[in-house]
């Protein structure tokens, strides 16, 4: 069975994700039925007509907010490496695996910091990373966890990335739900983890290599620095860093974005809600993830003063002009203001610069930007 993870990227705050989840799978929509398992899981249940099947979507926080600074994306590769199976489910040896995963991480960064030769990262050390990795992967079975979930039965098991949001979805009967409300308490609870590195050093690359060919992203990172100095959202403009993955560090971020707190479970479908709700409660019984702390969310810091940079090294002149948001303005008023300012060549902006001599001038508005959570800007990119 060929492995098969969906990832896509959408800007869509968190809230919104589950609510969109919630009313997407049926038009007759009741009024949900809210439920906290005895681990302080959250369920919104809704029971509607039709088929019996049920739909699943389990939201959890990725992005700058849960990221670790040396480590933009850890929280999204981890989701992606969920799926690879639990030391309960997948390993065949959970002893030896362990220490076979804990020897490769200690590699691989080795690995990573190494000075290379003519380009070349050093022979030996290579091979011994590929001789663990080898190892690692002899002692599990990554698609175990998904042909279990799939005789839970689990159809359409994907994961999703929808702005600050990490949205795990499935299909099952109502007979599969405590199946699988099973297995998914053993992948909260029991995750090895199998190959999150392979997929943030992906991720790394490919966000890297958009960075540099994007001739804007200098100007874009430098207002980001101007206008929120002191929140992780600034990080969004920068170019990811080199290096920055170990285990220990995906575990913590695992074990803060996934404790029941952190997380939202939706069931949609045909379905007897005191059924589910009591399967529900005996899967989702307790935790061993520490609670994590109560984060203060970062605020705009809005000054009354201009604030200018110049950004040295950019192929053709270009400037950009930002303005703050709070995170609370009418989606209409940013949809007019967009418009206003350079919806294409006729825009009111667009039309005075061509008006005034710059028949090459180019325009594009961002707003907001970047991805909520909550605050970010009005961006004119000219």
């Amino acid at each position: 069975m060929s492995e098969k993870l969906r990832i896509e990227s959408r800007r869509m705050p968190f809230r919104r994700v589950a609510l969109l989840a919630l009313f997407a799978a049926s038009a007759a929509a009741q009024a949900p039925v809210t439920v906290t398992t005895p681990d302080g899981s959250r369920f919104w249940l809704l029971s509607s007509d039709g088929p019996p099947v049920v739909h699943w979507a389990v939201a959890s926080l990725c992005g700058p907010l849960v990221d670790p600074a040396s480590a933009p994306g850890l929280a999204q590769a981890c989701m992606q490496s969920s799926l690879r199976g639990t030391w309960r489910v997948g390993s065949l040896d959970e002893a030896r695996e362990a220490a076979a995963l804990a020897a490769l991480d200690r590699a691989e960064g080795d690995l990573a910091i190494a000075p290379r030769v003519d380009d070349k990262l050093p022979k030996e050390l290579a091979e011994r990373v590929a001789a663990l990795r080898e190892t690692a992967e002899a002692l599990c079975d990554i698609q175990a966890f998904r042909r279990v979930l799939l005789s839970a039965p689990a159809s359409d098991v994907q994961v999703v990335i929808q702005g600050n949001a990490a949205v795990l979805s499935l299909s099952t009967t109502p007979a599969g739900v405590a199946t699988v409300a099973k297995l998914l308490a053993d992948r909260r609870e029991g995750q090895a983890l199998r190959g999150a590195r392979e997929f943030y050093e992906q991720a790394r690359g490919l966000a890297a290599e958009a960075w540099d060919r994007d001739p804007m992203a200098t100007l874009r990172a430098e207002a980001l620095a101007l206008a929120f100095p002191t929140s992780p959202i600034a990080r969004l403009g920068e170019r990811p860093p080199s290096g920055g993955f170990s285990r220990l560090l995906a575990q913590s971020v695992w074990a803060r974005t996934q404790h029941p707190s952190q997380v939202v479970h939706v069931l949609t479908g045909s379905f007897d809600v005191q059924v589910i709700r009591k399967a529900l409660e005996s899967a989702f019984t307790s935790t061993a993830m520490p609670t994590p702390g109560a984060e203060t969310p970062p605020r705009p810091r809005i000054g009354t003063a201009l604030r200018r940079a110049t950004v040295p090294g950019a192929l053709h002149p270009a400037a950009v002009l930002a303005w703050p948001l709070r995170g609370n303005e009418p989606p209409n008023d940013l949809a007019c203001a967009v418009r206003w300012f350079a919806d294409g060549a006729d825009s009111w902006l667009g039309r005075e610069l061509q008006r005034r001599g710059r028949p090459q001038i180019r325009l594009a508005v961002r707003a907001p930007w970047p991805d909520p959570p909550g605050i970010g800007m009005l961006m004119i990119e000219a």
